[in-house]
């Protein structure tokens, strides 16, 4: 009776832990101070918010250091970074997406600054596994995200 007893409570706590998702045990804010530092250099928080989707897609809001000549270089700077520190630092479900989004203040035809999501890059995490990120050069980023996006206004700036 007790060989009986020990592996159903081994078969529970084995089911406790497969059903727990990986992101609920990531603080992506701690991931955002920890990758990307946590201020901008117009002394804003970095980290904004985190937002869980349907279907287990995850959206990390984030500041994007402050520059007249934003390029897509500095948007996969940062998320070469972020992406490796969580594929290096947390085990990662199947089935899950993560989307970096950057902020930035962009200013429209009247000269009204307003803030923006100015790039989205997201990645399922079964790709993030595969990627050596020591080896990984963060040009690549917009070949093996899953999504990639960048405002058209960065593009003409």
């Amino acid at each position: 009776r007790g060989v009986k007893m020990k592996r159903l409570l081994i078969l529970l706590f084995s089911l406790l832990i497969f059903s727990f998702s990986f992101s609920s045990t990531i603080n992506f804010e701690k991931v955002v101070n920890a990758s990307l530092g946590g201020y901008t250099n117009t002394k804003e928080e970095r980290f904004i918010k985190t937002e869980k989707g349907n279907d287990k897609y995850y959206k990390v809001h984030v500041n994007i250091d402050s520059n007249l000549f934003q390029t897509n270089s500095r948007f996969n700077i940062d998320a070469h970074k972020f992406f490796k520190y969580i594929s290096n630092n947390y085990e990662l479900s199947q089935d899950e997406r993560i989307a970096l989004i950057f902020h930035d203040t962009l200013i429209d035809k009247y000269g009204n600054a307003d803030d923006y999501e100015v790039a989205e890059i997201t990645f399922k995490t079964n790709e993030l596994k595969k990627i050596n990120w020591d080896n990984f050069l963060h040009i690549k980023i917009p070949n093996a995200a899953s999504h990639y996006w960048v405002h058209p206004a960065i593009n003409k700036k």
